[in-house]
């Protein structure tokens, strides 16, 4: 919201440098506000957009990819091929190989005391 002005002049690298501080903000209602100023940006100047996204999509939180590409565009705007962006699938194996990794780091014994007979 706080760059919507310079959006509207043309000038869209203030939105860009505070969609990158606001990349890990902890709260869903920023990276849906992040978002939206990201499509308005698409919405003037979709070259703009795609290549802010290109470089952080893997990054970027759900909600804030999401919004960025949902649109009133003629073309469909959200789709991933439309945009050129890969869609990003997340990889069963990585995912149990990063359960596996914390489950180590965590001594489970001291959450969950079980009495030794």
């Amino acid at each position: 919201m706080a760059t919507f002005a310079f959006i509207r002049a043309g000038d869209f690298r203030w939105t860009f440098r505070l969609a990158d501080r606001l990349l890990r903000d902890p709260h869903d209602l920023v990276h849906k506000a992040v978002g939206w100023m990201l499509r308005e940006v698409g919405n003037r100047d979709r070259a703009a957009e795609e290549a802010f996204l290109a470089d952080r999509h893997r990054v970027m939180p759900r909600v804030m990819l999401r919004r960025s590409r949902s649109s009133s565009r003629s073309d469909g705007g959200g789709t991933c091929a439309r945009a050129r962006i890969p869609a990003v699938r997340p990889d069963p194996a990585r995912i149990l190989d990063r359960c596996a990794a914390l489950a180590a780091e965590v001594d489970l014994r001291r959450l969950w005391p079980v009495a030794t007979p």
